[in-house]
């Protein structure tokens, strides 16, 4: 959880509002990935939540009873006020963290200074360009209190452009044409990679419900996708569905790419091949 300095402004800490002493505070949400909503519920009446349009669309989806959810715009300034009398506020501006469909950094203004919130992010130099973060002069405007997603924050995770992982994965499943393609989807965010390879290869990508309802909510072309294991080759399976692939006693050989940010470059032990797709 975090929790601004100098304002009651909460950042994906849902589950932590015990520790919260005053009654009154307001909430961002960057992302739709469960380790950042956890702690909502349908019941939920702790303050309004505030997150991109998509990120809202999913939240609503999951939970039908949340209608405190605020769809905030990227790349425009939003005034946003942090008492019930209206005579505090901050601006807020969402920036494309290049993580998940929806997912934001979240930039404040205020008294209290600039606050940059990244969010879990896949930082390109693109986004040092954007104009938020810009003065008249073009250059970075000062930012008093950084607070950084670091999971990969080490040279040796230098991941290459997403565009590079998808060709290195479509090398892999072209290498093994005769193969049907498991791939290891265990959080929301691959939809998109999954109606690519379902373009490229001309067949359906093979989702379990859950999944196709996000893709139908999120408008991602769901004539690409299918429940029906008998309509695609390609399908999106949990970690635990992996590992029945040396079990498998089908005429067709299987192969499983798990999609991790773990793995600096794919290598294939076995039938399991990883790419790193983070």
């Amino acid at each position: 959880m975090v929790l601004l300095p100098g304002t009651n402004i909460v950042v994906d800490g849902f589950k932590y509002t015990s520790r919260l002493e005053s009654p009154h505070y307001i909430f961002f949400l960057t992302h739709y990935h469960s380790d950042h909503y956890s702690g909502l519920s349908n019941t939920w009446s702790r303050g309004p939540i505030y997150c991109s349009q998509k990120t809202a669309d999913l939240l609503k989806l999951e939970f039908f009873g949340l209608d405190c959810v605020i769809p905030l715009e990227f790349d425009e300034v939003h005034w946003i006020y942090l008492d019930n009398r209206r005579t505090k506020g901050v601006e807020v501006t969402l920036i494309d963290a290049n993580h998940c469909p929806g997912s934001a950094m979240l930039l404040f203004k205020g008294e209290m200074g600039n606050y940059l919130h990244t969010g879990d992010f896949r930082f390109c130099p693109e986004m040092l360009e954007h104009p938020a973060l810009l003065d008249s002069a073009k250059q970075i405007i000062p930012i008093d209190h950084l607070f950084l997603d670091n999971t990969f924050a080490r040279p040796d995770y230098c991941f290459p452009p997403r565009e590079e992982c998808f060709q290195q994965i479509v090398s892999v499943i072209e290498k093994n044409s005769e193969s049907n393609v498991w791939l290891s989807i265990d959080n929301f965010g691959r939809e998109e990679l999954l109606l690519e390879l379902a373009k490229k290869f001309k067949t359906l990508a093979v989702v379990s419900p859950r999944m196709y309802s996000r893709i139908e909510t999120l408008g991602l072309e769901p004539e690409y996708f299918s429940t029906n294991e008998d309509d695609g080759w390609i399908k999106a399976v949990s970690k635990a569905e992996m590992k029945e692939i040396p079990y498998k006693n089908t005429q067709q050989e299987t192969i499983g790419i798990y999609l991790s940010g773990w793995n600096k470059k794919y290598f294939q032990q076995g039938k399991w091949i990883y790419v790193s797709s983070s």
